[in-house]
């Protein structure tokens, strides 16, 4: 159930399958409100497809940061998603966070 202070904006737009990582928002107990990000256009190698910050907080009320990207691979959709959990009120989703998950999501490879 979204409450007024969660500010879904577009879910599902062009991918159904966002609303995954928004439900795992959810899921973490992010019932404090979820704030997501305008759509980037995000491209990895031949793939194209879209990338959304997100703001939200976990059941105990510290912020959650992040970011998911959602592109097609053929028949099918990839959904990446990573966040960290400020526990100690630092902001360490940037750098240290959306570096290490653009390490991560650079390094996926399909089979031709």
């Amino acid at each position: 159930m979204f409450t007024p202070d969660m500010t879904p904006r577009m879910i599902g737009a062009k991918y159904p399958e966002e609303r995954f990582p928004f439900e795992i928002l959810l899921i973490l107990g992010s019932d404090q409100g979820i704030e997501l990000g305008d759509l980037e256009d995000y491209k990895h190698a031949a793939y194209s497809g879209y990338s959304r910050h997100f703001v939200a907080s976990s059941i105990g009320g510290d912020p959650i940061e992040g970011e998911y990207i959602i592109y097609d691979v053929g028949d099918y959709v990839f959904i990446g998603m990573g966040s960290l959990v400020r526990v100690t009120g630092d902001n360490d989703w940037i750098p240290e966070g959306k570096f290490a998950f653009d390490l991560i999501v650079e390094s996926v490879q399909f089979p031709p």
